[in-house]
């Protein structure tokens, strides 16, 4: 299984569901209850809980990946494998003084 995918198809599940619209639910009017212009809907509705469920989900699994990166970065200072570039270094001041 590929977290990354995962990881990627959650956050836009997770988008998605954030940016979805609700529409009110349409009182049918006398008038609309003839068997001609009947028609039937689909329809899903997610609760609030489960929403926040999908968006914890999604938040611990960047969690997850920020650790794993984390935890790459520290094996290899141990190592002593980790090098810094000065001049990324160096235009990151640069571009937090201006």
């Amino acid at each position: 299984m590929d977290v990354k995918k995962v990881a990627t198809y959650m956050a836009h599940m997770n988008q998605v569901l954030e940016n979805r619209t609700v529409r009110p639910e349409a009182q049918p009017t006398p008038e609309s209850k003839t068997a001609e212009t009947e028609t039937v809907e689909d329809r899903v509705a997610f609760s609030q809980e489960a929403l926040e469920m999908t968006r914890s989900r999604v938040r611990m699994d960047r969690d997850d990946l920020h650790l794993d990166k984390l935890e790459a970065l520290r094996r290899q200072i141990q190592d002593g494998t980790y090098t810094v570039d000065p001049q990324k270094v160096a235009a990151r001041m640069l571009d937090e003084i201006i």
